[in-house]
């Protein structure tokens, strides 16, 4: 009889070591997906600093950014290699598994001429969307012409038609899934609120977009 409690306590012991693995194994998978989600915006913003910056030296040299795209921008050594799928057809992809652009863009309003640049990241999750867009960019004394971010690349014409020089800003709404945020902007400004944020960022999955232009 004493051999079969024992046998009784270590069983239901075994099992409670077991639930409390079991526990801390969940726990700690969340606590890594936190820490590999946060490892992923940082180094997506890190990449678009490192284009930022090679590009607008490169640009401080010309009256234009005419010409460039992909391939030129892989060519100037501006994109990352990690970020580099095929270099010939100038194909690029972010760590969410959607693409980057980059490519000259008008400065002014309603101008052809293309005095600026932006890159447009697709594909983005909702708390790369929403930490990306809540981020100050180097404040206003950057070369940062205005971010916009939106539920989808179907947004990404409208965004770009309100990012230029001396923009006010877009709120997103129930009419547009998407907001404009621009340095000392009227109706937005740069870094957007978390609340805008939330509203523009309402992709499903990893779709969200972002474009931000610099001159």
């Amino acid at each position: 009889m004493y051999k079969t409690n024992e046998n009784g306590r270590s069983m239901i012991e075994m099992l409670g070591v077991l639930a409390i693995i079991g526990v801390l194994s969940v726990g700690g998978i969340a606590a890594f997906g936190k820490m590999y989600s946060r490892y992923k915006i940082n180094e997506t913003q890190n990449q678009i600093n490192a284009i930022s910056s090679k590009i607008s030296a490169i640009g401080a040299e010309n009256s234009s950014y005419s010409g460039l795209n992909n391939i030129a921008a892989i060519k100037f050594g501006a994109v990352p290699t990690q970020a580099v799928d095929n270099a010939a057809a100038g194909t690029l992809s972010n760590l969410y598994g959607g693409s980057i652009t980059i490519e000259g863009a008008p400065l002014i309003e309603n101008s052809k001429e293309l005095m600026a640049y932006q890159i447009k990241y697709t594909g983005i999750s909702i708390d790369a969307c929403m930490m990306l867009a809540t981020s100050d960019w180097g404040g206003k004394k950057s070369s940062v012409v205005g971010l916009g971010v939106g539920s989808d690349s179907s947004v990404s014409a409208s965004i770009e038609k309100e990012l230029y020089k001396g923009c006010s800003g877009k709120e997103a709404s129930s009419g547009n899934a998407y907001a404009v945020a621009c340095p000392s902007g009227g109706t937005l400004d740069v870094p957007m609120t978390p609340v805008e944020a939330a509203k523009a960022c309402g992709c499903k999955g990893q779709s969200c977009i972002l474009v931000i232009k610099f001159m």
